[in-house]
């Protein structure tokens, strides 16, 4: 999805690799889009001084997530959060949409399981647990249809 390098913080032999390259010379801008502890650590890790971590995930509420201040503050490391890229919801929706449309940006790969109206529950415990795609909620239409 535009990213020159991925990461699985699960990934020993990956992340170990990731963590050798910006031991040299570190990144200058890391894009955190899970919510996971272990991977917003590694995207602080591996920044160059002055770099920037984007986090865009987030951990289930009270999940506290360990950072080096020494590190942090030493090398002039930045962690901001961005919520929808810093942009109007209202805007950028029917954009990403757009785009979609076109063929020009893949999201396909970002649901997961799809639940009916029934299953809600279980739609918000499968987001708040962050693991695989997001979740879709199916309410039936008035017109006896399905939306999304």
């Amino acid at each position: 999805m535009g990213a020159t390098a991925t990461a699985d913080p699960t990934d020993d032999a990956f992340t170990g690799e990731l963590r050798e390259r910006a031991a040299r010379a570190g990144l200058d801008w890391t894009i955190v889009t899970v919510g996971s502890p272990e991977a917003m650590r590694l995207g602080v890790d591996v920044l160059r001084p002055g770099g920037v971590s984007v986090m865009v995930g987030l951990t289930p509420a009270g999940t506290a997530t360990e950072i080096d201040m020494l590190d942090l503050v030493t090398f002039e490391r930045r962690i901001v959060g961005s919520a929808y890229g810093s942009r109007n919801p209202l805007v950028l929706i029917p954009r990403i949409f757009e785009l979609y449309r076109q063929g020009r940006l893949a999201l396909d790969s970002l649901v997961g399981e799809t639940y009916d109206l029934e299953g809600v529950n279980e739609a918000f415990a499968a987001s708040r647990s962050a693991s695989g795609g997001r979740p879709v909620l199916r309410i039936a239409a008035s017109d006896g249809g399905w939306g999304a």
